[in-house]
């Protein structure tokens, strides 16, 4: 491997050290059963008895960074509710992001431009301590806190984690992430990622070999010489060999890969025949002979369609789906990123105009929250009654009362689009404007500028028949979309530059160029911020801090939480080599530069705030947490995973944290949570961690109670699983094909009533090629489902408790039920299954 970059590219074991903590460091003190359980619905643990200390232990107290001397004691365990909207409402829109967070990510950019610069600058990793201990010892003890500070026992356990830390974890800034603290050397478990490289080897085959495929399928039409075989006689020998060759160098690479155990330099390599095919096939499209081209085809995506061979061609790519506005809206509440819709409140500038208290689900201030970023909840003057009444269904309705009656909801793309212009910028006055410039025209791949729009789309859900009837008013037709709670598009405004023109359903072409325009928006906002930002690297911090402040022999919280990091090292550090290298496929598919790129990316994972983070949290920030006429099949799924995994978790920490006593006497546990609020390098810099106070701040980098805990982890389990799986996984299908998902358009807001093609919009087939690779291997591996946990032939399994194991058991019974209800829940739907957070399809960790 190049350079001296750390080294988290090795699945096969590596030589166990013995790295064991000092005879009787284990607190000898046992701990009662957590007799209470959880209790009723959103209420307190109930019947729960405080661990007893150790005779003449001396109760240790945290004591709240942010809080006045004079705060009072917070309850023991508060309502689930109450304990994700104590911080507040969520400020969850990227705009949001300090720009201090934003300038700070960015200045860790300049010494990477080169991809030499991001090979060199890592230190070396501790070559010699790459060590096992922590997939043995955890499978040999059990869990137990800290003994009493200023004991014997105390000071051996200290010293084994220091040891550990500096041992078998790297973690420090990562110059090809904007500097970002990165967990970049980790124990791998063999067994595990051996079967997890050997999946990765054989769907790398598979897609990589549809692009093969293609090429050779396309050159043979171009030629003249059918789609297969010899029957052109000398070309078509030729076509021949060029696919056994095509065929073999993707197999030879993809043992490669699997041989090194996945290095960055196999991995680079196992790109070169996509690019390869990708341009070969793309020019045979391109060129004029060939039938089934943009230029001669009746349909213009025939040839994107093309691109499949040995892989099915999607549903989402057939031209029905396309052109469907039900599929569109459908998108926005169980799509690939279904975290943008929002209910509107009024419109710009405006007060509020909700009906009734103006104050829901306890998260008054909302509104307010949201109109200093000039978008999200709000809708503009633009917005007409003309707009409305021409959707079906709402022929009398009034844009004040589509919002008083919650029926108006708004996908808003101009903070994301601000934000990322804000950065391009920024790197445009670094380098002189030679990298990008504020205009947004990146053209990273050579044949057509990606143009960076901040569309807003809005969407109604007609009133019930039942309200229409008894206003009085004379409706066309009854109201399909009111009864099934399914979003009709009104109109969307593609830009906010000034004369952009609003686009409705009635303006042909324009309104296939308006609906690309949205849908690459919100590819791009996907990619950077809801999947690489806010899951990937946002749950690499909490790994780092928990391998660097816990006991691997025998913390719980360890224990809990580390098997939900498998593998996430691993991937998270390929990116900057792969992914984000300059003019890698982030560079390729979407808009702007790498820098600017990274500086956003940079800016939310460290400027968005933890308890923000919430998914009841975020859904009331949105609006969207009771609007229960709404269908939306990522809230509901995403919720009852959550609630799901909090009952896991209080159930698994509950043996060892019976009161918020206990909480406050672990010395571990609490200089994890400091590092958690630390900043980098010393820390994960995350912002807003820490316990909700009664007077509405938190105590910045304190855990003080069990209830905290338990949604702090199940915040972090839940994110590395079924927020990741609901991102990454709709890759596969509903963004594979660029015709129907493109990452980035080609050309501004369409002018109406101008002649124009929906090609202006589409990206290059060469450029849909590779998303289509990307988005068909990222989005087909799933490895580790959640409810699995490392496999320990103990009693209690790998949590060596009954306690534990019950649990486990109990979680596996929630999740089969919540597959059930999705399955049946999907089965009339016709283009498309929102299947994606079915359990058997949800890794217990991001490990793709």
């Amino acid at each position: 491997m190049a350079g001296t970059a750390p080294r988290v590219d090795a699945f096969v074991a590596q030589p166990l050290v013995r790295l064991l903590p000092a005879r009787g460091a284990r607190n000898g003190s046992a701990s009662s059963s957590f007799t209470g359980g959880l209790g009723a619905a959103g209420a307190p643990h109930g019947g729960i008895v405080c661990r007893r200390r150790p005779a003449g232990a001396a109760r240790r107290r945290v004591s709240p960074t942010a809080a006045s001397a004079d705060s009072p004691e917070m309850p023991s365990r508060p309502p689930r509710r109450s304990v994700e909207a104590a911080s507040g409402i969520p400020n969850t829109s990227p705009s949001a992001v300090t720009e201090e967070a934003s300038a700070a990510a960015a200045a860790g950019i300049a010494a990477d431009c080169a991809s030499a610069a991001v090979e060199a600058t890592a230190p070396p990793p501790e070559s010699a301590n790459r060590v096992l201990f922590t997939r043995l010892l955890p499978r040999l003890r059990r869990p137990s806190l800290p003994p009493p500070a200023g004991t014997a026992a105390a000071a051996a356990r200290s010293a084994a984690v220091a040891r550990q830390a500096a041992a078998g974890w790297t973690f420090h800034p990562h110059p090809g992430l904007g500097n970002l603290p990165m967990l970049t050397t980790a124990p791998t478990p063999a067994i595990e990622w051996i079967v997890w490289a050997v999946k990765a080897g054989l769907l790398y085959i598979r897609v990589a070999g549809n692009g093969v495929e293609a090429a050779v399928r396309t050159r043979a039409v171009a030629a003249g010489a059918g789609g297969g075989g010899a029957r052109g006689g000398g070309e078509g020998l030729r076509l021949l060999i060029a696919r056994a060759r095509g065929w073999a160098a993707v197999a030879g690479l993809a043992i490669q890969a699997v041989a090194t155990g996945g290095g960055r330099a196999a991995l680079r390599k196992a790109i070169e025949p996509v690019e390869a095919a990708a341009d070969e096939s793309a020019a045979a499209l391109d060129a004029s002979a060939v039938p089934n081209t943009a230029k001669s085809s009746a349909d213009p995506y025939d040839p994107y369609r093309a691109l499949f061979t040995t892989l099915p061609v999607p549903p989402m790519a057939a031209t029905s789906a396309i052109e469907s506005d039900a599929v569109f809206a459908r998108l926005r509440v169980a799509g690939p990123n279904p975290m943008v819709l929002a209910r509107v409140v009024g419109r710009d500038g405006s007060t509020n105009v909700e009906r009734g208290s103006g104050a829901r689900n306890g998260v008054a201030g909302a509104s307010g929250a949201d109109a200093t970023r000039g978008g999200g909840r709000w809708v503009g003057a633009w917005l007409t009654d003309a707009h409305l009444r021409a959707v079906a269904g709402c022929k009398e309705d009034t844009v004040e009362e589509a919002i008083s009656d919650h029926r108006l909801y708004v996908a808003d793309y101009r903070p994301f689009a601000t934000a990322l212009r804000d950065a391009a910028a920024r790197d445009a006055a670094r380098n002189d404007g030679v990298r990008d410039n504020p205009a947004m025209e990146g053209g990273a791949d050579g044949r057509g500028v990606e143009v960076l729009a901040a569309p807003v789309a809005v969407f109604v859900l007609p009133p019930p028949l039942s309200q229409r009837t008894a206003a009085g008013r004379h409706y066309e037709q009854p109201s399909s979309s009111s009864a099934n709670g399914r979003l009709i598009p009104v109109a969307i405004l593609p830009d906010d530059a000034p004369g952009v023109a609003v686009v409705t359903p009635s303006d042909g072409v324009a309104w296939a160029a308006a609906k690309a325009i949205v849908n690459a928006a919100d590819g791009a906002h996907h990619e950077l911020d809801s999947h690489l930002a806010r899951t990937h690297l946002f749950v690499n911090l909490p790994l780092g801090v928990t391998a660097r402040r816990l006991s691997a022999a025998h913390h719980p919280l360890w224990r809990l939480l580390m098997p939900h990091g498998d593998g996430t090292p691993f991937i998270n550090n390929l990116t900057p080599h792969t992914l984000l290298k300059p003019s890698g496929d982030v560079h390729l598919l979407l808009p702007t530069s790498r820098e600017s790129q990274v500086a956003y990316v940079g800016g939310v994972v460290t400027g968005a705030r933890f308890n923000d983070r919430f998914p009841r949290n975020e859904l009331a920030a949105r609006g969207l947490l009771d609007e229960a006429a709404l269908h939306y099949p990522y809230r509901e799924d995403v919720l009852a995973h959550y609630d799901a995994l909090e009952e896991f978790v209080a159930a698994v920490l509950g043996e060892y944290y019976t009161c918020d006593a206990d909480v406050a006497d672990d010395e571990e546990l609490a200089a994890w949570a400091a590092d958690m609020s630390a900043p980098s390098p010393d820390g994960a810099g995350l912002r807003g961690f820490g316990e909700p106070l009664p007077d509405g701040t938190i105590a910045e980098g304190t855990i003080q109670s069990v209830g905290y805990l338990v949604s702090a982890v199940t915040l972090l389990i839940w994110t590395a699983s079924a927020q990741h799986a609901a991102v990454n996984f709709p890759q596969a299908d509903l963004m594979a094909s660029a015709a129907a998902f493109p990452l980035a358009v080609r050309s501004g807001a369409p002018r109406l009533g101008s002649a124009m093609s929906i090609t202006q919009w589409l990206p290059p087939l060469r450029v849909a090629a590779r998303q289509l690779f990307l988005g068909a291997f990222l989005g087909g591996l799933v490895h580790l489902p959640l409810g699995t946990y490392p496999l320990t032939p103990l009693p209690g399994g790998w949590f060596r408790s009954s306690q534990g194991a019950r649990a486990v058991a109990k979680l596996r019974t929630r999740l089969a039920a919540i597959d059930a209800r999705i399955v049946v829940r999907e089965a009339a739907e016709e283009v498309y299954k929102y299947e994606y957070l079915r359990p058997a399809r949800v890794p217990r960790s991001i490990n793709i």
